[in-house]
């Protein structure tokens, strides 16, 4: 019997993988939904027999996949060995089990849907245990697991595994699968491999998924790796492919090709490609091998290289075009003119070079497109490939050796060949029409019979096949279906929360003033409020010399422990406390951001600060943000900037808090000449105002999503002669609300006002919340959750593949 790494236990209540290689069991409750990982698990003193037991041995556990309302188990059952790189092993997958876990409700039959996933699972998707597959072989481990280091655009069963790391399991038991390509040769002297690796982040069949999307990612687009392993030099040169990044798409029987958005909304997108190709890979340069002769496709190279053209001159330093019409320059099967080609971007081969293991890197990439990305692609990239490859070699003195190897040179064209085959396979649904010219080097007259037979071969599949594999690609990466793990003891916990809870009202109060250079005075009037709030926040911007009157603020505030003061330079933000509740104060954290303006950062910044209070999350963010009426766009981007790169990218802002508040002088305007404003405030007319007030029209039209502010029923805060009430009719800029304050959550705003202190040409601004709060007591708790434990049962199990009973085996 094979030696499977991984087994299976299934009963009534549990599923139990047990993987001795890690000492360790999986451990996933029926009943309640909640997993956890252990060193033991007795099945006996669960009150399980053996004849209760079934057993199934596998390799590996791929996730849980929702197909309508059924959770599904996902584990691997046949594998086979594809061969090993430096020691380790590389496994394709053959053969996966789909068994029911648990589920909402009665659901319809569902086999041709389990039928057609494990279909797609069976061929072309590969995975080693201690092999990183998603990164190249020039990627240095710092030492965390396959999934901790893996790279997401090629990890395919990453969504399949994220409750179980919602639940805080031990990431050794993710094992990343990629979908593409592998094969290794070794000769006498020499190893040589190749990895493709698909992305999963745009991924679909060929005409269910063209072109781009608006995060930037491409159709079809693959990493492909060549390895070459000399005695103690290891060589790596990676290639990508991907679909022309415009929006664009085929239909209907003719597949009658159209651009499906704007020409602006394509640059953005391409913007955004190119973005993320120059940060993964360096330099970039483009070769597209569209025909001139095919209308549909000499129409798309138009429409790609107006865009090009658009945007080349912010990209000139790491982006270049390269047009070769392979249908032309080939025609009659004169596939050596690819030389043609390579000669064109000799220079930037030379300049990118490649990974080798004495330290030098590879510089860029070639991006290569044809329609499909496949069949011309492919035989392009094999053509580069085999021209890098022989400097590698040369490097080592062993170039003249190896090509007049014919085991190695039949080697290197089969694995380009087969990788064709496998790409067009999982795209089309048939192999490559061409991949006799990289096997063979020519078509001949049964390459060309196959080519046809192909080419219509695909055009069933586009028709009969086609949706029903989409389905299952999308199932597989949990793009629609949101049916997911719910651990029942914290669902059921919740629902119950007032048996073990106490509900509190906190009361919030934050204050933001813009000292335009001047010192911090009127301490007593800001700090001074009508109704005791349990949490204070002051945002200060241009202030001069803060750090002078710190200590006469934490006086000021007596009953208040000091949370933070964050300074920086002449912006300032201070977290007061309530003492009582200062212990229970806990996850706090703090940040700040310097904000861009004009692709340069600015002197702009954001101040933030992060916390959990008793069972309730708060984050406040104090900025300053850039002036200017005609900068209404560069503030919302920096309102953006903020969210995505505060506490280091970690898009931690971007989660859901019970309170969160951003304020300060967001610098907002109202879009009229000082007069008309000016006459509306002699009326006290605000509605007029605020249709035409930026803020305003930014929160109603949903720019800012998920913020909200309070009526407001004061005069515009800025700005004001200094030292009087009266607008300073001398600048340039109208009267404006700039100093706001902003909210989302399950906030109820109390008090919303100006504070009539005129020691600035801003106005400071107040703003009072209330939150309630719950405060667990965990004994309580505790009780709850072991009747509810009780409580629950499971439903029936299923139909379940062969299994063995564990009646004669020892399970501890």
């Amino acid at each position: 019997m094979e030696d499977y790494p991984m087994r299976l236990y299934v009963s009534l209540k549990y599923f139990v993988i047990h993987w001795p290689r890690q000492e360790s069991y999986l451990v996933l409750e029926r009943n309640t939904q909640r997993i956890y990982s252990t060193n033991t698990f007795n099945f006996s003193g669960k009150g399980l027999t053996p004849d209760e037991i079934l057993y199934i041995d596998i390799y590996f556990f791929l996730g849980v996949i929702p197909i309508e309302t059924v959770l599904y188990i996902a584990v691997v059952t046949k594998a086979e060995s594809k061969g090993k790189i430096l020691g380790k092993t590389i496994y394709e997958i053959s053969e996966i089990e789909l068994i029911e876990f648990n589920r909402s409700e009665d659901p319809k039959n569902l086999e041709n849907s389990k039928t057609s996933i494990k279909k797609l699972l069976s061929t072309g998707f590969y995975f080693s245990f201690d092999y990183s597959l998603t990164l190249s072989i020039s990627y240095e481990s710092q030492g965390g697991t396959l999934h901790d280091e893996s790279d997401k655009r090629f990890y395919w069963n990453f969504e399949l595994y994220k409750e179980f790391i919602s639940q805080d399991i031990n990431t050794l038991w993710f094992v990343p699968i990629i979908q593409g390509f592998f094969s290794v040769f070794h000769g006498d002297a020499v190893v040589l491999a190749l990895v493709s690796r698909r992305s999963c982040e745009r991924a679909g069949t060929r005409y269910n998924c063209r072109g781009i999307d608006e995060n930037g990612n491409v159709a079809n687009f693959v990493e492909t790796e060549q390895i070459l392993i000399v005695t103690d030099n290891i060589f790596s040169y990676t290639q990508i492919r991907g679909s022309v990044p415009l929006y664009w798409g085929q239909s209907g029987i003719t597949a009658q090709l159209s651009f499906t958005k704007s020409r602006e909304m394509s640059i953005t997108a391409f913007c955004h490609h190119a973005d993320r190709l120059i940060e993964k890979y360096g330099h970039i340069t483009m070769i597209n091998l569209l025909s001139s002769s095919k209308a549909f496709e000499y129409n798309l190279t138009n429409e790609w290289e107006a865009i090009f053209n658009k945007v080349y001159s912010n990209y000139s330093q790491h982006l270049s075009y390269t047009y070769f019409d392979f249908h032309s320059n080939c025609k009659g099967q004169k596939f050596h003119k690819i030389n043609l080609l390579i000669e064109r971007i000799s220079n930037f081969l030379q300049y990118y070079c490649y990974y080798s293991s004495d330290g030098s890197k590879q510089q860029g990439v070639i991006r290569t497109n044809c329609l499909d990305c496949l069949d011309r692609t492919n035989v392009v990239q094999s053509s580069i490939s085999w021209d890098v490859l022989m400097n590698m070699l040369r490097k080592v003195n062993m170039d003249y050796v190896i090509k007049q190897d014919a085991s190695f040179v039949r080697a290197f064209k089969l694995q380009w060949a087969d990788n064709g085959d496998y790409l067009s396979y999982q795209y089309t649904g048939t192999g490559s029409t061409i991949s006799a010219v990289t096997r063979e080097g020519s078509l001949g007259l049964k390459g060309l019979i196959m080519h046809g037979i192909t080419s219509i071969n695909r055009f069933y599949n586009a028709t009969v096949h086609d949706d029903v594999k989409q389905i299952s690609i999308d199932a597989v990466l949990r793009k629609k279906n949101k049916t997911q793990i719910v651990n029942k003891i914290e669902e059921e916990l919740n629902k119950c929360s007032q048996e073990y809870s106490q509900f509190i009202d906190i009361r919030i109060r934050v204050v933001t003033w813009d000292l335009c250079g001047n010192k911090l005075g009127f301490i007593n009037e800001i700090t001074v409020s009508e109704d005791f709030c349990n949490i204070v926040i002051f945002a200060f911007q241009q202030v001069s010399e803060f750090g002078l009157y710190e200590d006469l603020l934490v006086s000021a505030m007596a009953g208040y422990a000091l949370l933070k003061i964050i300074c920086i330079e002449d912006s300032a933000l201070v977290v007061f406390v309530e003492d009582r509740l200062i212990e229970d104060v806990t996850m706090f954290d703090h940040d700040s951001v310097y904000l861009p303006y004009k692709g340069k950062i600015s002197n702009k910044k954001a101040l933030t600060v992060i916390f959990e209070l008793y069972d309730s999350s708060f984050a406040f963010v104090a900025c300053h943000l850039v002036s200017g009426t005609d900068n209404n766009s560069a503030r919302k981007e920096q309102i953006r900037y903020i969210h995505s790169q505060s506490f280091g990218s970690s898009e931690k802002l971007l989660e859901d808090f019970d309170c969160k508040i951003l304020f300060g002088n967001l610098n907002f305007r109202v879009n009229l000449c000082t007069f008309q404003i000016l006459s509306y405030l002699n009326d006290e007319n605000y509605e007029e105002l605020f249709k035409t007030e930026q803020l305003t029209h930014n929160l109603k039209y949903g720019y800012l999503p998920g913020y909200k502010e309070p009526e407001i029923t004061f005069p515009p805060t800025y700005p004001y002669v200094e030292g009087s009430d009266e607008y300073d009719r001398l600048k340039s800029r109208g009267p404006s609300w700039c100093d706001r304050v902003l909210y989302s959550g399950k906030l109820i705003p109390q008090i919303y006002k100006d504070l009539k202190i005129i020691a600035s040409s801003h106005r400071p601004v107040e703003a009072q919340f209330v939150l309630q709060v719950k405060k667990v007591n965990q004994e309580l708790k505790k009780e709850t959750e072991s009747r509810l434990y009780e409580e629950l049962s499971p439903r029936p199990l299923g139909s379940l593949p062969k299994m063995t009973c564990a009646k004669d085996l020892i399970c501890s």
